[in-house]
């Protein structure tokens, strides 16, 4: 079950999205969450909360740019909207950096990181 509603993540992302289509996203940080945050318990439910709350926002803005992703910039006369693209994975928005400085344990940092194998020839 979500740890966060509609009403939550609305109060940190400025979207015109429907609620279903907020849900949508709150499903899937909460599928993130529950697969990183499953044996962990060094984070309270409290921080849980938030970053999850984050997360849907951060999924938001690199879904639908158009509804939280943009940032405005103006240039005198000149005014433009570019995406909010900082990094990769979580760091390429501010909701996903956020989520990264709620995590203390640094799991969540780690889950968007490929696995290396390496074997001895």
């Amino acid at each position: 079950m979500p740890r966060v509603n509609v009403s939550d993540v609305r109060q940190i992302v400025d979207t015109i999205l429907l609620d279903a289509k907020i849900l949508v996203h709150i499903r899937t940080a909460q599928v993130l969450m529950d697969q990183v945050f499953a044996s962990d318990i060094t984070l309270n439910e409290n921080t849980k909360k938030e970053i999850e709350r984050y997360l849907a926002a951060h999924f938001i803005s690199v879904s639908e740019p158009e509804h939280g992703g943009l940032v405005e910039h103006e240039i005198g006369a000149t005014r433009a909207k570019f995406p909010d693209n900082l990094g990769k994975f979580l760091e390429s928005t501010r909701y996903g950096q956020q989520a990264l400085a709620l995590d203390v344990s640094g799991r969540l940092a780690g889950a968007g990181m490929a696995r290396a194998q390496f074997r001895a020839v």
